[in-house]
């Protein structure tokens, strides 16, 4: 049973961080709290993650920003000292960066974070990854091919600190009921962008592993789910020495 205090308190994170979008419009501040409310992928990070502190953040594919922006405001609050005892303490942010390849949402981000943030338009595919101690992947590598997968989570390694950790969410292909609703939903969402024949290249959380193994990482997963139909799961893949190689530009 969900403790009726903590309760209160994500509705409270929640309704104050959707108000930072309030500059951006009343659409983009009801998608925001939208998507904070019912996404167990914000509040699945901010208690499951394993965040280094203070907190170098680079967003692969970051919208409009909204775990940011989730982050920036989590630790507002818990500087006031109004952060409940039975969460795990947001980390402090040293710096964070979001890219994406959406204009509109760039612009969303850029407003809504004010200067606790940066964000930079770039193709995924192609662009050099800042480097940081945290780098995000979330719903990001199922829109590319296999090829170009590998690439990027090559060069998201590239960019981390020493010790710092790579976070992928995405379908886990090997659980087959929730990976199919996964899958209809997110053919739906292309529809409605009007790209209704996108390719989606899906992987199982073991694959997901194998490769981030393969690249020098310590790989923990867990489902990610938070009572959905939908089997995402959440990779933690972390480098102890780096990739041996020299990162990219700092966030």
């Amino acid at each position: 049973m969900i403790d009726p205090a903590i309760h209160a308190f994500k509705a409270r994170l929640v309704a104050e961080t959707a108000a930072r979008y309030t500059p951006c419009g009343r659409f983009s501040r009801g998608f925001a709290a939208g998507k904070l409310r019912w996404d167990p992928l914000f509040f699945g990070l901010l208690a499951g993650a394993r965040w280094p502190d203070p907190l170098r953040l680079v967003d692969l594919g970051c919208g409009r920003g909204l775990l940011i922006n989730l982050l920036i405001t989590a630790r507002r609050i818990a500087d006031g000292g109004g952060w409940p005892r039975a969460m795990p303490a947001p980390p402090r942010i040293a710096a964070a960066m979001g890219l994406d390849r959406d204009a509109s949402a760039l612009r969303d981000a850029a407003r809504s974070a004010g200067s606790g943030a940066r964000f930079v338009s770039a193709d995924l595919a192609t662009a050099e990854i800042p480097a940081g101690n945290t780098v995000l992947l979330a719903d990001v590598l199922h829109y590319l091919d296999e090829r170009a997968q590998t690439q990027l989570l090559e060069r998201a390694v590239r960019a981390l600190e020493p010790g710092g950790v790579l976070l992928i969410r995405d379908v886990d292909t090997g659980r087959r009921a929730g990976a199919w609703a996964a899958r209809v939903a997110e053919r739906i969402r292309s529809a409605g962008r009007l790209r209704p024949a996108h390719p989606f290249h899906y992987r199982s959380s073991e694959e997901w592993a194998s490769l981030a193994a393969g690249l020098g990482c310590c790989v923990e997963s867990a489902s990610l789910d938070g009572g959905t139909p939908f089997a995402n799961s959440l990779l933690q893949a972390r480098t102890a020495s780096g990739s041996g190689t020299a990162p990219g530009p700092e966030v």
